[in-house]
């Protein structure tokens, strides 16, 4: 119901309308986060095809975590910098058994850079010694995407 039609009701004015919109708005953002909390991570295509939507076509660098419970669904996906200390802390924070690091290349070319490269062993091996598993490290332009789990035979989970 618009406001208007809230307010024909007896007993519901104008500031208890807006309140009602804002309760069922409050409602469905809780059950969007619901939602995407129990998203099972099947894949690194699935997660590609999310985030080229969300940061592929950035003009800036932007690094995201994806931090996953034991049955790969998200627990939170988290905007970072490229800090293996930051993004294990709330890996740690937030119980998290498993990790996704995404970011994208502005330029559009998902191909991993030298720095992409060291960037993505160091963060493997300090979670290898928290006992978390990094399960891939995306990168994503528009409409690609670089894969280390899927195109690198040194990536091991």
């Amino acid at each position: 119901l618009s406001l208007n039609e809230l307010q024909e009701i007896p007993g519901i004015g104008r500031v208890k309308s807006i309140e009602l919109k804002a309760m069922v708005e409050l409602a469905k953002r809780i059950e969007k986060a619901e939602l995407a909390r129990s998203e099972q991570i099947m894949s690194s295509q699935q997660v590609a095809r999310r985030m080229m939507l969300d940061i592929g076509d950035k003009p800036q660098e932007h690094l995201v975590a994806i931090y996953l419970d034991t049955q790969n669904r998200i627990i939170q996906v988290r905007r970072s910098i490229a800090e293996p200390r930051e993004i294990l802390y709330y890996a740690c924070h937030l119980m998290a058994t498993s990790l996704i690091v995404v970011h994208n290349h502005p330029s559009g070319e998902a191909y991993p850079s030298r720095n992409d490269i060291d960037f993505t062993q160091k963060i493997k091996r300090s979670c290898d010694d928290l006992g978390i598993c990094l399960l891939d490290h995306l990168i994503v332009g528009k409409s690609t995407y670089y894969s280390f789990r899927e195109e690198r035979e040194d990536f091991e989970l």
